[in-house]
């Protein structure tokens, strides 16, 4: 009885040390191009579409520009893997606290960890201000559906607070006061690493992109599977089609209104993206984040 007491302590002991939750700015050591981005997407027919689980060319952004250094500081690059050192893929996220980092259910579903990257510009260079850390606590809308992407919506607790700097920050989300509120015809930004127009590897730097976000019956037309709970914005100069990395921000001022979930297949410049739009899950939010919403 001692020696197998002895034996599970020692157990409990090499679980602590692979799941811990380091804090640190030392540079990544992984090969980016290892870990696909996942994307969800809908066929002509109407068929969901898994980009990590197919040979579509992934996302992009769409002739986006490099944004600011450290402009966008709440921006999250998110590694999601099944195991410590095990295969996984990539999405985008954004902190809005100092533990919860808000992202698309797809993205953390099926996942056994996250690597969290905030303060990251470059991807491929140590920078000053940029933390890594590891969370094992991964929650997903229960009503998300995959063969449908409805409910697109999750969290990761990072199950420690990160220290806020002019590198890391949270990002704002509409009060209850904006509930009902359609955005029609609003300027909006989205941003991530996708990939560039007309290439095939990945941008190192954060790009964003300006859109406009349509109303629904026109985001209906071209989705039928499109719901009252997302927005969606214009494809139009060949800005709209697969922007951002799946679980991004789309910004409207300082307010993030959607959540990047799914765009057409085979990414065709002109179409629109379809995010999850936030205001329709502030209750959600509160009820599972630390987050307190305004009124």
């Amino acid at each position: 009885t001692c020696y197998k007491m002895k034996v599970a302590l020692v157990f409990v002991a090499f679980l602590a040390a692979v799941w811990g939750v380091p804090q640190t700015n030392q540079p990544s050591k992984v090969n980016w191009e290892d870990f696909p981005m996942k994307r969800m997407y809908v066929d002509d027919n109407g068929v969901v579409v898994d980009s990590t689980l197919s040979s579509g060319v992934g996302s992009r952004i769409l002739n986006g520009h490099e944004v600011e250094p450290h402009s966008i500081p709440s921006q999250a690059w998110l590694i999601l893997r099944l195991f410590p050192g095990s295969s996984g893929w990539s999405c985008g996220g954004t902190l809005i606290t100092k533990t919860f980092v808000l992202t698309a259910a797809h993205c953390v579903v099926g996942a056994g960890l996250a690597e969290v990257y905030l303060g990251a510009h470059d991807r491929t260079v140590e920078e000053p201000g940029r933390i890594i850390l590891v969370a094992t606590r991964l929650i997903n809308h229960p009503d998300y559906d995959s063969g449908t992407i409805s409910q697109d919506i999750g969290l990761i607790d990072l199950e420690q607070e990160v220290e806020l700097s002019n590198f890391v920050d949270v990002i704002k989300l509409p009060g209850r006061k904006y509930v009902g509120e359609l955005f029609e015809d609003a300027n909006s930004r989205v941003s991530g690493w996708g990939l560039t127009v007309g290439g095939g590897s990945r941008s190192n730097v954060l790009l964003a992109v300006n859109s406009t976000v349509l109303p629904n019956p026109n985001c209906r037309a071209v989705f039928n599977i499109f719901r009252e709970n997302e927005i969606c914005t214009s494809g139009a100069g060949g800005v709209g089609a697969c922007n951002g990395d799946s679980g991004g921000p789309l910004v409207h001022g300082n307010l993030q209104i959607g959540i990047v979930s799914y765009g057409r297949a085979g990414c065709p410049p002109g179409f629109p993206t379809v995010f999850v739009r936030v205001t329709s899950f502030l209750d959600w939010i509160e009820e599972n984040s630390d987050y307190v919403i305004q009124d």
